[in-house]
């Protein structure tokens, strides 16, 4: 278990799941570390923190595409509630409520049933549901704190991320904090034999199992208070026999560990001796009257930090992307069998249009590092293969001159398709602009008519005119042409700026070639940009002011 939560938080982001939680007693600061203060900025708690440094992170690489999921899970009583279900906010009873139920699959893993998942894009919206379900947890007065904590709380954040360029390798991890109610302590008298008085700290799990009602009496602690006391310190109880047991399965061999005792320990099952990062923090009382309960803290620790876990990257494949390579790979096998069996037709001439969009996948398939890229040229034909031959003949062997030139009438070509499609898409936005405002008017003509009418015949509100209909019609169909021309216009911006990165490789490329035809002439070293605007090839020139 590590003792930098910092390292926690990162390590979540890079595929591994990590665990945050508080322990102490009542009133001792655990809520507070956690969730923070709600007054001061500087008083912000672990968890708005840490929220802040991973949406942070995730910032830091924009190449790589991340999801985050959060999940506020309440155990209250031993029952487990999702704090951010809508339902809190009409309900006054909190076990009214859908409980949370815990289901285990034949590896092992724990599943919950009823607890939400939000998908959140910023740290404003995380920190939103923070608040939310903050504000429907359980708290109780005590006589040690006046806002307790009366439930175990579990923030999760899910992660899922990816790396660029279409990887199928989806990296999933969980970052846990964790809230645990703090544990209730009985305090009352008893005479030794010499008649002196002994204080004596007992938990009340084991009040509520072995003492007497008098004695549960005297903590002060009655009703729903002493019941909820129980279940906290009974979870706790549980808590602490499945950290001795597993410091007891690395140092004597134990087989078995009490998962199952509390749900609790259920859900934190990966996060206490499994696949996870875990740091605690223990939380201790300065008050000189609660000194054994902070010792038995420190204890606790000791305990905890000699548990060891086994974590490892969560690495799964994207079955979608998995898939589609799987196609592309079924494609290729066709086409290789095809042409061992002699099955390729020779195919008709192709229009200019298809031979500009071969050449683009040429270039593409030529500027792919992956070594294991496939030319997808649709159906396959021997008019195609020479064209793509002769692409790749002209790419390593043709002059660099006549790829641009070719390169640029095509971006030219381009340039003006995206101007008849800017020219229809304002067309039709104004004159969804001009419908709008004649409907407005016609709207508006006909209710002052309706107002100031004298006769017996009023204008019945709400019936639409043929002049309204005519004018709704024509907007949906300008409305659609927009949609069109607008969708058009954004796939030729890609392709335009495909065609201007072509270009520019195109200007270096000339460069390095002449720089080196300059060199071969034992000239020296070239300044390329100086010399190549003092050569008479008007493509050059061209090239260059690009």
């Amino acid at each position: 278990m590590h003792s930098n939560p910092c390292y926690n938080l990162i390590s979540a982001l890079e595929g591994f799941n990590s665990t945050i939680f508080a322990y102490g007693q009542t009133g001792s600061g655990k809520t507070f570390t956690i969730t923070g203060g709600a007054e001061r900025y500087e008083d912000r708690g672990i968890i708005p923190r840490s929220l802040s440094m991973i949406f942070g992170e995730m910032k830091k690489y924009p190449d790589r595409q991340t999801n985050a999921y959060i999940s506020y899970l309440e155990i209250y009583n031993n029952q487990g509630y999702d704090l951010l279900n809508e339902d809190h906010q009409n309900t006054k009873d909190i076990e009214d409520l859908p409980k949370v139920s815990m289901l285990e699959d034949e590896d092992g893993n724990c599943h919950l049933r009823n607890l939400s998942m939000h998908r959140v894009a910023s740290e404003e919206d995380a920190l939103n549901l923070l608040f939310l379900g903050d504000t429907n947890r359980a708290v109780s007065e005590t006589s040690m704190n006046l806002a307790s904590s009366r439930s175990h709380c579990i923030f999760t954040v899910s992660l899922e991320s990816r790396r660029g360029g279409g990887s199928e390798v989806i990296l999933r991890s969980k970052l846990h904090m964790v809230d645990l109610a703090g544990y209730v302590v009985i305090k009352y008298t008893t005479p030794t034999r010499a008649h002196n008085q002994q204080y004596l700290t007992i938990y009340i799990v084991y009040c509520a199992y072995k003492c007497s009602s008098e004695r549960a009496h005297k903590t002060g602690a009655k009703g729903k208070v002493l019941r909820e006391a129980t279940y906290i310190n009974t979870s706790l109880h549980y808590l602490e026999m499945v950290i001795v047991a597993l410091h007891e399965k690395n140092t004597k061999g134990r087989s078995h560990i009490p998962y199952r005792n509390s749900m609790m320990t259920s859900v934190l099952r990966d996060s206490l001796g499994g696949n996870c990062k875990t740091v605690m923090v223990a939380t201790a009382s300065a008050e000189k009257e609660q000194t054994d309960e902070s010792l038995s803290t420190c204890r606790f620790a000791q305990r905890v930090a000699r548990v060891r876990n086994d974590a490892h990257l969560n690495e799964e494949v994207d079955p979608v992307i998995l898939i589609r390579q799987l196609k592309a790979q079924i494609v290729a096998l066709q086409e290789e069998l095809m042409v061992l069996k002699g099955d390729v037709k020779e195919g008709d001439d192709l229009k200019e249009y298809e031979k500009d969009k071969l050449r683009q996948k040429v270039v593409e398939y030529a500027n792919n590092p992956d070594a294991d890229a496939h030319l997808n040229m649709g159906e396959i034909s021997y008019t195609k293969m020479r064209l793509c031959f002769g692409f790749l003949k002209a790419m390593i062997t043709g002059d660099s001159a006549t790829a641009i030139r070719e390169n640029k009438a095509l971006l030219k070509k381009k340039y003006d398709t995206a101007k008849a499609l800017a020219a229809t898409v304002n067309e039709a936005r104004n004159s969804i602009k001009e419908l709008t405002a004649k409907m407005e008017k016609l709207r508006t003509d006909k209710a002052v008519a309706s107002v100031i009418t004298t006769n017996s015949t009023t204008i019945e509100s709400g019936v639409v005119s043929d002049d309204e209909m005519a004018i709704v019609a024509a907007i949906d169909a300008h409305k659609r042409a927009y949609k069109v021309g607008f969708n058009q216009l954004n796939d030729l911006k890609k392709e335009i700026q495909h065609v201007q990165k072509m270009l520019e490789m195109g200007r270096l490329k000339l460069q390095k070639d002449f720089d080196g035809w300059y060199q071969a002439q034992g000239r020296g070293h070239l300044v390329t940009e100086t010399l190549v605007n003092k050569q008479d090839v008007a493509v050059s020139e061209e090239c260059m002011s690009l």
